[in-house]
């Protein structure tokens, strides 16, 4: 398949993606923080801090199904199941990291941030979108 053909079909996948997240219910528009983390000499987080927002739109599953999770291996018998986040692609081809942090607003007024815990792309040479499991940051002021 020549290479315009691909990145053609590529393109029409990511926008169908985008159109979906769209039309689904629970959509929330958001800002994704890239994070960088400081270590000690046993690889242990010393600091974290975050930089510039970039706008995105994310479909979050608070009671997200279990055969999903366990179908993505982040599930098994007796334990919680996560919440789970649905990420398009990201224009300028970032890639959305463990410990980014996103930050979504809740009913217009109230924000919530939530830290990439686990993630999975798909797409075959280039990400078309993302599913990851959100840990609720439990301090803001960080």
């Amino acid at each position: 398949m020549p290479a315009y053909v691909a990145t053609y079909m590529r393109d029409i996948i990511r926008a169908r993606i985008l159109n979906a997240l769209t039309l689904t219910k629970g959509v929330q528009t958001g800002s994704l923080f890239a994070a960088t983390a400081t270590k000690n000499i046993f690889e242990d987080k010393v600091t974290v801090a975050y930089g510039a927002a970039k706008s995105i739109k994310i479909a979050i599953e608070l009671n997200a199904p279990i055969k999903i999770a366990k179908q993505l291996g982040w599930w098994r018998d007796g334990e919680d199941v996560p919440i789970i986040g649905y990420l398009h692609y990201i224009a300028g081809g970032y890639v959305p990291k463990r410990d980014d942090k996103i930050t979504v607003a809740s009913a217009g007024f109230m924000t919530t941030d939530y830290i990439i815990e686990n993630i999975k792309m798909y797409g075959i040479e280039e990400a078309l979108g993302w599913v990851m499991t959100l840990m609720p940051k439990r301090n803001p002021s960080e």
